[in-house]
């Protein structure tokens, strides 16, 4: 239905959006070592309010891109990890494209879509990408 898909294309957008934040702001950085971090120890690595460190680490967590480390009922007292396949320390790359929606990007710039795409595939499988195309 169509309003499934709108409702999962928000959340998606919304899940993009929280990566940014955990980019820009060092989050995913100051989790990269392994150790579990309370929103307050987040917010203080990072420099950002204990709140918003709170809601960022709920949302990775509930979104799947964060594990819960120590339970509590106390939010403020659970602790969160980046899962160790996460926490390699592999570089992330943002491409914004000027005018560039998601299904966009492919109309306005083809040639450099399939490179980012074929070159992560080849790297995120470990072998050629699509069409046995290397980067």
């Amino acid at each position: 239905m169509l309003e499934q898909r709108v409702l999962q294309s928000a959340i998606g957008a919304l899940e993009l959006f929280g990566l940014y934040l955990g980019d820009r702001l060092g989050l995913y950085a100051a989790l990269r070592d392994g150790h579990p971090r309370t929103p307050g120890e987040l917010a203080e690595l990072c420099g950002i309010h204990p709140g918003y460190a709170r809601e960022w680490l709920e949302q990775q967590a509930v979104a799947g891109f964060l594990a819960v480390a120590g339970k509590s009922e106390d939010p403020a007292a659970r602790s969160y990890r980046l899962p160790e396949e996460h926490a390699a320390g592999a570089p992330v790359e943002l491409w914004l494209v000027e005018g560039g929606r998601h299904a966009a990007l492919f109309e306005r710039a083809p040639e450099e879509w399939e490179r980012r795409v074929v070159g992560f595939l080849a790297r995120s499988l470990g072998g050629a990408g699509a069409g046995g195309a290397q980067p």
